[in-house]
């Protein structure tokens, strides 16, 4: 074996040796893996309650068709990004803990904390202040305070109306009668029938403003500032009673209240073209009254 040889084979070794060296830091120990903050599985939470000083207290829970429901302080569909948001907290790690004894807890906030999140009725978490420089949040859980990374707080303390689900009707729902301030659409004799008659309209038109109201999702729910407005009620198939709304605004927001849950639901100012009107959809004139479109419950 000649002299080259012999150097390239030297510094494939010496290559090799300076890899492993890199891959396994001799001497230098890995930082341990951060522990989590509670021992509890995310698909285990079927309920959870958050009390908050000087705001509604909400109670949501996983119902057994599967989906989050507000029960407290209204019973309304919850949003399932929010709902998300909350249960990373099955998920979060603490940075470090200690033990407090109770005449401490008021110098981390904890003597009467802000927020306390309790998941499943028996696993109470409350949340305290922040350190000042990094911004972290101390949390007591099972006598321990915990530091973590502050990406919950701010979930928790926002307006019950924050957790509600955006779209205005449940899903599925089938719609019997649409009651506007200038219009009224009602399900009569295996057809749609208008009042009053717009002088050109189409099948597809009335299609369309049903399947606006079934999709109709807001940009944003507030609680109910108290506005008067005009009446605006949609009757559902199975139900004795229409789902009224007040339309309090309909610029720089369309905003259709809930007086009776508390609430109001914000639309972007087009919306007002496609939920109080006919869509426009270049119908043709001399349609009929009543509109076959077969049964209401496929629309």
């Amino acid at each position: 074996m000649n002299q080259r040889n012999l150097l390239n084979i030297g510094l494939l070794a010496l290559i090799g040796l300076l890899l492993l060296l890199v891959l396994y830091e001799p001497g230098i120990e890995k930082p341990a893996e951060l522990p989590p903050l509670l021992s509890l599985d995310k698909g285990a939470i079927r309920q959870i309650a958050i009390r908050r000083d000087g705001q509604q207290d909400i109670e949501l829970r996983l119902e057994e068709d599967g989906q989050w429901w507000m029960v407290q302080p209204l019973r309304h569909a919850a949003d399932p990004f929010r709902i998300d948001s909350l249960l990373r907290i099955s998920t979060i790690k603490f940075l470090t803990h200690f033990g407090a004894s109770p005449d401490k807890l008021a110098a981390y906030q904890l003597e009467s904390p802000r927020v306390t999140l309790t998941l499943n009725g028996a696993t109470t978490i409350a949340f305290g202040g922040s350190t000042p420089l990094d911004q972290r949040r101390y949390v007591l859980v099972n006598g321990q305070v915990h530091l973590i990374s502050d990406t919950l707080y701010y979930h928790l303390i926002g307006s019950f109306p924050t957790f509600l689900r955006k779209q205005l009707l449940d899903e599925g729902v089938s719609i019997e009668a649409i009651t506007l301030p200038e219009l009224n659409v009602a399900w009569q004799e295996g057809g749609w029938r208008l009042e009053p008659r717009p002088k050109g309209f189409s099948a597809d038109q009335v299609t369309r403003l049903i399947d606006n109201w079934k999709l109709a999702s807001a940009l944003e729910i507030r609680p109910y500032d108290g506005s008067e407005g005009k009446v605006v009620s949609i009757k559902i198939s199975g139900h004795e009673r229409p789902i009224e709304f007040l339309l309090t605004a309909q610029e720089p927001d369309l905003i259709l209240a809930h007086p009776e849950k508390g609430v109001q639901y914000h639309f972007d100012s087009s919306s007002v073209n496609n939920l109080l009107q006919l869509p426009n959809m270049g119908a043709a004139a001399g349609e009929p009254e009543t509109l076959d479109n077969g049964d209401p419950h496929n629309h």
